[in-house]
C-alpha cells in the first residue's frame, strides 16, 4: 500500500473557525469559515483517506488571566482536532504561535493566489498558517521556489497583485535555495 502526503489543512480555531486545505500535488485550495464543529468533520472528512497522508496545522492557543483572551473555543477546537487525527493515524497536529501570522501579509496571500475573500479573517489566518507550515517543512521544494519567486516579482514591482489570479503551476524538481516569506 502506497502513502501519498497530499495536503496541509490549516485551522485558525476560535468561536468562529477558519480552515485553509492546500493540495500539495495540484497546487489548488479551498478556505471556508465556520463553527468550530463544520471545521472539525471537514478535516475529519479530508484526512479519512487510508491512503493520503496531511498535514495538520493550527494555531496555537494559550489560556491567560486577561478577559479578552478568553477562549475555550480555541482550546476545545485544539483538542478535538488533536483526537480526529490521531484517530485517523494522521500523527500529531503542528501548533504554531499566533505571531507568524504576521510574516505573511494580505499583499503576499494576494501575490501568490491565496487571498479571498473572508467573513472574519480566519481562513485568511489560516492561509497564513499553511504557507508558513509549507515555507518551514518543505523549504527546498519546487512549489515554494514559485512561490517565493512570484514574491520577488512583485517586490521588484513585475507583477501587480491585484491582476494575479489563479493557480501557479506547482510541479516540478527541488530547489536548493531557503527563501524568505514576505521579504523587505
Amino acid at each position: 500500500m502506497s502513502i501519498t502526503v497530499s495536503k496541509i489543512l490549516a485551522v485558525d480555531p476560535g468561536k468562529r473557525c477558519g480552515l485553509f486545505v492546500y493540495n500539495l500535488i495540484t497546487g489548488t485550495w479551498r478556505a471556508q469559515e465556520d463553527d468550530p464543529y463544520t471545521i472539525i468533520h471537514e478535516v475529519d472528512v479530508a484526512i479519512a483517506d487510508i491512503h493520503v497522508a496531511c498535514y495538520v496545522v493550527a494555531e496555537r492557543f494559550t489560556m491567560s488571566g486577561a478577559v479578552v483572551t478568553q477562549q475555550p473555543d480555541a482550546l476545545e477546537t485544539i483538542g478535538a482536532l488533536r483526537y480526529v487525527t490521531r484517530r485517523r493515524h494522521q500523527g500529531d497536529i503542528t501548533l504554531q504561535s499566533r505571531a507568524v501570522k504576521s510574516r505573511v501579509p494580505n499583499s503576499t496571500l494576494r501575490t501568490i493566489g491565496w487571498w479571498h475573500d473572508s467573513e472574519g479573517g480566519h481562513s485568511l489566518d489560516a492561509a497564513r498558517h499553511a504557507l508558513v507550515f509549507l515555507v518551514e517543512k518543505f523549504p527546498h521544494t519546487e512549489t515554494v521556489r514559485r512561490l517565493m519567486d512570484r514574491i520577488k516579482e512583485r517586490e521588484n514591482g513585475e507583477i501587480d497583485d491585484e491582476a494575479h489570479t489563479g493557480v501557479l503551476d506547482v510541479q516540478g524538481s527541488p530547489d536548493p535555495a531557503r527563501p524568505h516569506l514576505t521579504g523587505s
